[in-house]
């Protein structure tokens, strides 16, 4: 008997993000109606991604709706999407000068631009009052197993545990929340799925 991701590849289905073979973790990202927060980082990845392709020549607005019409989604929050592609459309270069002191033996020029589009948006979320170190860095590790080079998510992973350090104020906000909800489990390391949002 064949799973479902067998049925889509032998029936020629593809995925929506890339028009590969289906890819359970990605197609669910990508759905038809994103209303989760991993869902719109998702949306928001797609459309970074775009612009980073054209060189940054692409308007950010054209390619959202060019992106919504084209596959038919009608995100819960695009403003939400939109606001973090644009964050890290306009932030990359001051981003990429944070995150090359803490690559060891490596260039950030050397990374896959997918592993680098997962650490900007970090750094954008790292840089919101709310932001919940745990948070951040689970989500960009979900984001890197989806569309990152094969184990990016670990360098993601360790890298983010560093520059959790230059927020201080998302390292206080993980243990407020940790104190108010003393039941969660959730750890900067775990790569398992959190409830966010």
């Amino acid at each position: 008997m064949l799973d479902d991701t067998q049925k889509n590849i032998e029936t020629n289905d593809r995925c929506r993000c890339n028009d590969g073979p289906i890819n359970d973790a990605c197609d669910e990202l990508v759905a038809v109606n994103p209303v989760t927060r991993r869902q719109l980082r998702a949306l928001a990845f797609h459309y970074i991604y775009a612009v980073d392709r054209s060189d940054y020549q692409e308007d950010l607005a054209d390619v959202s709706a060019r992106f919504l019409e084209g596959f038919s989604l009608k995100p819960s929050d695009n403003e939400f999407s939109f606001k973090l592609a644009q964050g890290v459309i306009d932030n990359r270069v001051r981003y990429g000068k944070v995150i090359e002191p803490l690559l060891e033996h490596w260039r950030f020029d050397r990374l896959g631009c997918c592993t680098q589009l997962v650490l900007y948006m970090a750094l954008w979320e790292f840089e919101q009052p709310e932001a919940v170190a745990s948070i951040v860095i689970n989500e960009a590790v979900e984001l890197a197993k989806a569309f990152a080079e094969r184990d990016a998510y670990r360098l993601v992973n360790g890298i983010l545990d560093q520059v959790k350090l230059l927020y201080p104020h998302s390292v206080a906000n993980d243990a407020a929340t940790s104190n108010h909800n003393p039941s969660s489990t959730s750890s900067i390391n775990s790569s398992s799925d959190i409830s966010i949002d």
